[in-house]
């Protein structure tokens, strides 16, 4: 096993990284409108919506 350097990240920098650098910061109110989702992570939240537990869908992302 080699040693993994360690990674720190932030919410911040999830939120651009996820938005492609439209949204700066992670809102306040803890979700992140889908809608402003980069096309690759659009594509990944249509998969994970699609597999899904069936239960009251909200198209934001969550913290």
């Amino acid at each position: 096993d080699e040693p993994h350097p360690d990674v720190e990240v932030s919410d911040n920098k999830v939120c651009q990284t996820i938005t492609a650098k439209q949204v700066k910061t992670w809102p306040k109110k803890q979700k992140v409108p889908a809608v402003k989702l980069s096309q690759k992570y659009v594509i990944l939240n249509r998969i994970a919506t699609a597999n899904w537990v069936p239960i009251r869908h909200s198209s934001d992302v969550a913290t």
